[in-house]
């Protein structure tokens, strides 16, 4: 190892001299070597010189025009080999990574309900169908899962969404009716058309008005006097569900948490006044899903890359 130069003739060029050697060896001569590393000749041959000289070595000897190996050279040889394809298939390594990563995973952003009560079905079938692909689901707020959709940080955002942002491309994909429960021993709860002015003589108990997914909701609260002294800062609907079954308050919900086979529960569609909610898929626009995250989406709605056709 003494023995080696340290004047590195191409030091700032160790994998050119490399390639030339290497592809001297694999063609047969610097000729045709330099052809496919597109230099000419002389170029190449002086790379191996250099190299020769850097390692104070002699890595061919010459037969009769053949460059044949000599033992330093079969040394360097079997060094050289995975470096040089490692870095000729480096490309197309790291496309092939990044699809096979890409396509054994999915990050979705959704809303609390989405992920409760929408999802689970979903996931279960697309498990059962793709063991091997990671689904991670994010609870965030809808500006941040949008936010981290324009970064590609998430593949699928499920929000209602009122306005879309130009950059996106969004279908409402599921609709569930607004509806009031209530304990089956509630005063209303025998009452046929519940008004709004019914629903402001008793008390409302209620989640974070943030998480709120009801169009014109706080509005008609504040206008009707409906309320409660009861409200859960980061709350969901089953809590709500277990409030409304112990008899405290009624609750506003939506039709995708009601089971019909729940007991104690009573609940009066409230459509006449306020409009659907709508769970929709939101993508990035100009992006290429993966063959992973379109497969996941035709579950969830399977017309929703009919405009692609």
């Amino acid at each position: 190892m003494n023995n080696i130069s340290k004047q590195f003739y191409y030091k700032k060029n160790r994998l050119q001299q490399l390639k030339g050697f290497y592809y001297t060896v694999r063609y047969g001569s610097p000729s045709k070597a330099a052809v496919k590393m597109n230099l000419v000749q002389s170029s190449l041959t002086m790379q191996i010189q250099s190299l020769e000289r850097d390692l104070n070595t002699t890595l061919f000897n010459k037969n009769r025009g053949n460059f044949v190996l000599t033992e330093d050279g079969e040394a360097l040889y079997k060094i050289a080999v995975p470096l040089i394809q490692g870095i000729d298939n480096l490309y197309e390594t790291f496309l092939e990574k990044s699809y096979e990563k890409k396509n054994n995973s999915i990050t979705i952003a959704a809303h609390h309900i989405a992920i409760s009560y929408l999802l689970p079905q979903f996931i279960k079938e697309f498990g059962n169908i793709n063991p091997k692909v990671e689904i991670k689901l994010l609870n965030i707020p809808r500006d941040e899962a949008i936010k981290r959709l324009m970064e590609d940080d998430v593949d699928i955002v499920i929000y209602p969404i009122d306005e879309v942002p130009e950059e996106c491309t969004f279908k409402p994909s599921f609709k569930y009716s607004p509806t009031l429960i209530m304990n089956s021993a509630h005063p209303l709860a025998s009452k046929k058309n519940i008004t709004l002015e019914d629903m402001g003589k008793y008390p409302l108990v209620r989640i974070d008005p943030g998480l709120i997914t009801l169009p014109f909701f706080e509005e008609t609260v504040k206008k009707y006097g409906i309320g409660s002294n009861i409200s859960f800062e980061n709350g969901n609907w089953e809590i709500l569900k277990h409030f409304v079954k112990a008899n405290i308050g009624m609750a506003m919900v939506s039709t995708i948490c009601i089971d019909p086979n729940e007991k104690n529960i009573v609940a009066k569609s409230m459509k006449k006044y306020f409009p659907e909610m709508s769970y929709g898929i939101m993508i990035k626009k100009n992006t290429v899903p993966s063959d992973t995250v379109k497969s996941f989406i035709n579950l969830l709605d399977k017309s929703f890359f009919a405009n692609d056709l």
